[in-house]
């Protein structure tokens, strides 16, 4: 029956992966389909295909249905930042020749690397190329809204009934024999002896995934809320961006607390003339204040735990983890030596460094160099989106081009933090709206 079922598979992809191959544009969209659900496959197949379901099911055809594309319209890239452009290819440079760094203990360890370093990053040409006019930007905006809603409410189910019939019950009822990995073993925080909030992964593996996906789709819901034509979509816009904003307050991600509070600031700061930001700002503010009155020794509680935890990021995990990685690896140890997934590749007697800090495993693995063209990259997509900003002719290009900067600037902000920019679906989004970023200073 099984070698029944593997040739039934084969001639079912066959035509599938040609179709796709054929027509890249709708594979882009199927990517953008899979991205909210990447825990799904993990859960139903087998190891690795569920974890690399994604690219085996779009990124490949997709990648190669575009280069064939782009042979017969050479130029379909014209345009882009060249400052950008340059900036990733020394980084993939760099990526590449520290493969031959004698350092690393297993090659396998340095693919890995490489891969996470690099797989996604053509998705910014990508989305440049498929982005043609202003529609196509609201008709992806759309796509991912509507996607936002089932991560969202599942994520908020699973907050509800952890606190009714239990966490440990609810996960392994909803994730069975995963429930302990999806859940880093059931871990939770506790601001206070009264107060609970449990990891909750939702749609994806890993909850820090999860998070990744509420910050990531945040902007996009504002921008559509804030500029569609259609006035379902507007509304629609904004009861998503309500459901994502309280499922990652109660996604038991700690740093929701600082960073969903600071997205909503710089959008808000970017997506208004600074009279009416202040009005937003201030009214925000207050509704609020009116909130947490009935609470306010809970939220007393969690801001004093959440300054602490703040001041740990910014001292233990951005300033000690990279005077750490200076110190041990100026010069860089090797692609994919402080990878997290490339630890799998390693023998169980070999230890693993892992710096919680994406500025300082770029140090590790790439040396101060690597640190330097990596910084020039985020700094050039962040002044290109600036500009593209301030020169928008019409409100809505202004609007989503501050919408677009403010995701590329937290994500700036919380590479601080993590390793976010390893993880799916961050890993697809950042250089998607990156690419749709500087698109718009042709067609905004």
């Amino acid at each position: 029956m099984k070698p029944f079922l593997i040739i039934a598979a084969i001639v079912l992809v066959i035509p599938l992966y040609l179709y796709l191959i054929g027509h890249w544009r709708t594979a882009f969209q199927g990517l953008l389909f899979i991205l909210p659900f990447t825990g799904l496959p993990v859960l139903l197949l087998p190891s690795p295909v569920g974890i690399l379901f994604k690219d085996l099911a779009a990124v490949i055809p997709m990648y190669i249905g575009f280069l064939l594309w782009l042979r017969l319209r050479p130029g379909a890239l014209g345009g882009i930042p060249p400052g950008i452009a340059i900036a990733m290819l020394l980084f993939s440079a760099i990526v590449l020749i520290q493969l031959a760094n004698p350092a690393i203990p297993v090659m396998m360890m340095g693919f890995i690397g490489a891969k996470v370093w690099l797989f996604y990053l053509p998705v910014y040409f990508l989305a440049y190329a498929f982005c043609e006019s202003e529609g196509d930007v609201i008709r992806v905006g759309r796509i991912v809204v509507a996607l936002g809603f089932l991560p969202s409410i599942i994520g908020l189910a699973e907050f509800g009934l952890s606190f009714s019939i239990g966490y440990e019950r609810t996960m392994t009822m909803i994730y069975g024999s995963h429930a302990e990995a999806f859940t880093q073993q059931f871990s939770h925080f506790s601001p206070d002896s009264e107060m609970d909030l449990f990891r909750i992964p939702s749609t994806f593996p890993f909850a820090t995934q999860y998070i990744g996906f509420i910050i990531a789709i945040i902007p996009i819901a504002f921008f559509v809320m804030k500029t569609d034509p259609g006035r379902r979509w507007r509304t629609a816009a904004r009861l998503c961006l309500t459901l994502l904003f309280a499922a990652g307050i109660t996604s038991g991600s700690r740093q929701a607390f600082i960073f969903l509070p600071l997205e909503f600031f710089i959008l808000i700061v970017l997506t208004n003339d600074l009279r009416t930001a202040l009005t937003h700002l201030g009214a925000i503010a207050l509704a609020s204040l009116l909130l947490i009155l009935p609470l306010w020794s809970k939220v007393t509680t969690l801001y004093a735990y959440e300054s602490t935890l703040f001041s740990h990021y910014a001292d233990t995990i951005a300033k000690k983890g990279l005077q750490q990685a200076v110190t041990e690896a100026p010069l860089g140890k090797g692609t994919g030596t402080n990878t997290g997934a490339a630890r799998y590749a390693l023998q169980q007697d070999v230890s693993f460094v892992a710096i919680e800090n994406y500025y300082a495993k770029t140090v590790y693995e790439l040396g101060v160099a690597g640190l330097i063209i990596l910084a020039f990259t985020f700094a050039a997509i962040v002044a290109n989106g600036l500009a593209t900003w301030r020169r928008a002719s019409t409100r809505e290009g202004h609007i989503i081009a501050g919408a677009l900067v403010s995701f590329v600037m937290i994500i700036c902000l919380n590479s601080f933090k993590g390793w976010a920019l390893d993880l799916d679906p961050l890993n697809v989004y950042f250089w998607l709206f990156a690419g749709m970023l500087a698109k718009l200073r042709y067609i905004a």
